[in-house]
């Protein structure tokens, strides 16, 4: 299925017209003239701001491959990179073609947005064996050229001061004709190659700016807060009853001649005694972790990445991807504060994983001491 076959529908042809946009010249633009509210989701990033490099990886697995590519892509502390990954027969390995963008793109594009290189829609689009074209662009004129499922694109400048340079450059054909797009048809040329792909095709030249993504240890920083203040607030309690014990032993020792003192003193003591028990039964009746953040650290323990956690009334959300999204839930379910955990929407693949949606349903009353199973 194409986005074209979507946006029939009035309501999402809007949608889409005020969230696509185009990354350059040190903003984003919208890129269809008659949007209405303007807030970029869809960032088509201009060729400036991305540099694209090419590796092969002979007689190594997918595991391994992915294995390092992950070690590989932990240097970027910006927008994640973009990777592409190709069977090679010939070498008993594979193709691996990496797009990583700039710090400023990353630092335009903060926030919850996903960013689409623009050769990679040109990419995508042609059924052609040789095509070229010649775009100017609001970045400046863009050369950009397929054979095959090779691609190289280039800007005018340099060397490159005209398409038979750029021809002469990359080894394409004197006789092969550019399709020229002037910058007044630019953005009107790449809403219809954006419509024009599968939805399958979005997906894989698309990556999403992860630089607020959740982290494990934020989500145990909520709690660390109030715990820290129960620990105080229990050495207090425990030093004050300390204190008071001994203050009132003493007391009992100087007046041991008033039977009276003596016994208001002994009733003291004993009150004292009786708070101090009742504070540690209280202590020990309560997990130190909150149930709520108990079954995110489940769910953290089966490898789950957790992109959206909510809770109201009752009712916690998370969504995000693991391995195996079976195991994530019946890790979940195993909780006793759990009353039940189904996927609110469909478990979808996704580059060796499984994206999904858990709805989790707490029982009305958690038992005390509950703990986690994981």
């Amino acid at each position: 299925m194409k986005l074209n076959q979507l946006t029939k529908s009035r309501l999402l042809n809007t949608q889409l017209k005020n969230t696509l946009g185009y990354l350059a010249n040190g903003g984003i633009t919208p890129i269809y003239e008659d949007c209405t509210h303007f807030k970029p989701f869809f960032v088509v990033v201009a060729r400036k701001h991305y540099s694209i490099t090419r590796k092969s990886y002979p007689a190594l697995n997918m595991t391994e491959l992915k294995a390092l590519l992950k070690i590989n892509q932990q240097q970027y502390s910006d927008a994640k990179p973009l990777v592409e990954i190709k069977p090679n027969k010939e070498i008993d390995g594979f193709d691996v073609t990496t797009i990583v963008f700039d710090q400023e793109c990353a630092a335009l594009a903060t926030g919850s947005k996903v960013l689409i290189p623009e050769t990679a829609i040109l990419s995508k689009q042609s059924t052609a064996e040789k095509q070229l074209f010649e775009l100017t662009t609001p970045q400046g004129v863009l050369f950009f050229s397929r054979s095959g499922t090779t691609t190289h694109s280039a800007y005018c400048k340099g060397l490159i001061q005209n398409i038979a340079a750029y021809k002469h450059s990359i080894g394409l054909a004197d006789d092969i004709e550019p399709t020229i797009i002037s910058q007044s048809a630019y953005f009107r040329f790449l809403a219809e190659q954006f419509n024009a792909l599968a939805i399958a095709d979005l997906a894989k030249i698309s990556v999403f700016n992860y630089q607020h993504k959740i982290k494990s240890t934020q989500l145990h920083a909520l709690y660390w807060g109030p715990l820290i203040s129960v620990t105080l607030y229990f050495a207090v309690m425990a030093g004050w009853q300390w204190l008071s014990i001994n203050a009132t032993k003493q007391a009992i020792e100087n007046q041991a001649d008033n039977a009276n003192q003596l016994l208001s003193q002994k009733q003291q003591l004993d009150d004292l005694n009786n708070k101090v028990t009742l504070l540690e039964t209280q202590v020990k009746q309560n997990p130190a972790v909150f149930s709520d953040w108990d079954i995110v650290h489940s769910a953290l323990s089966t490898g789950m990445l957790i992109d959206k956690f909510s809770s109201r009334q009752g009712v916690i959300t998370l969504s995000g991807e693991s391995k195996s999204a079976n195991t994530t839930i019946a890790a979940i379910a195993k909780l006793s504060q759990v009353d039940s955990a189904i996927f609110k929407s469909g478990v979808r693949k996704y580059r060796g994983s499984e994206k999904f949606e858990i709805e989790i349903t707490l029982h009305t009353e958690v038992p005390a001491g509950a703990k986690a199973n994981g």
